[in-house]
């Protein structure tokens, strides 16, 4: 379907009245392929692969680095407070990027009049890395709070947004044995998604 509106639109002069449909199939068609590309995403069975000793400071630092134009663009400033020599931990570095590159960007989409994103690292009791993304948005309303990661759930789908972002994030922190935990800035409107991951040497599991 996809590809036959895109041939129509080829084929199409911008005058002709039917181009206006051809275009909303092909934006439709679209949506519909990302939608199934996430569904199939996030319903890989990948539990039983084999994890690897990653660092979770690199980790942090790939993602900010996949959203740093996005957050320019936005007028977002993205601040760190990375602990040093944290830990290393088990896990995927391709799919903890994909999970933080995910929620720095709900954080960033979270402020459409710019702000700032803060990212804090540090490790408790020597067991558990824990990631802070922190934005000054609107936040969540509590009574939506236990649907966050439902996917197709979505406060923003007027903007485009497909509402599987959560639910993949969530996915991948499962595979790692980790939690997440969205709760509400303490000082000011906004969001803080909490990370938790458990150290490599201490082999605890907390989902």
């Amino acid at each position: 379907m996809l590809g036959s509106a895109q041939i129509a639109l080829l084929r199409t002069d911008r005058t002709d009245k039917v181009r206006s449909h051809l275009e909303d199939i092909e934006k439709e068609s679209l949506r519909i392929k990302d939608i199934v590309e996430d569904l199939l995403r996030l319903s890989q069975d990948r539990a039983r692969h084999e994890l690897d000793l990653v660092d979770p400071t690199a980790i942090v630092e790939a993602a900010l680095a996949l959203v740093h134009h996005h957050a320019a663009s936005c007028q977002v400033v993205v601040r760190t407070e990375l602990a040093s020599a944290l830990p290393q931990i088990r896990g995927r570095s391709s799919d903890l990027q994909q999970a933080l590159r995910l929620i720095l960007t709900n954080a960033i989409e979270a402020m459409p009049e710019g702000g700032v994103v803060t990212v804090k690292t540090d490790v408790f009791d020597n067991a558990l890395v824990r990631i802070f993304i922190e934005d000054h948005g609107q936040g969540l309303d509590p009574s939506m709070k236990e649907r966050a990661f439902e996917p197709f759930f979505t406060t923003r789908a007027a903007s485009g947004h497909r509402g599987m972002g959560l639910s993949i994030v969530q996915r991948i922190v499962h595979e790692h044995h980790g939690r997440i935990a969205l709760e509400p800035a303490s000082q000011h409107r906004g969001t803080i998604a909490k990370l938790s991951f458990p150290v490599a040497r201490a082999e605890r599991r907390l989902a």
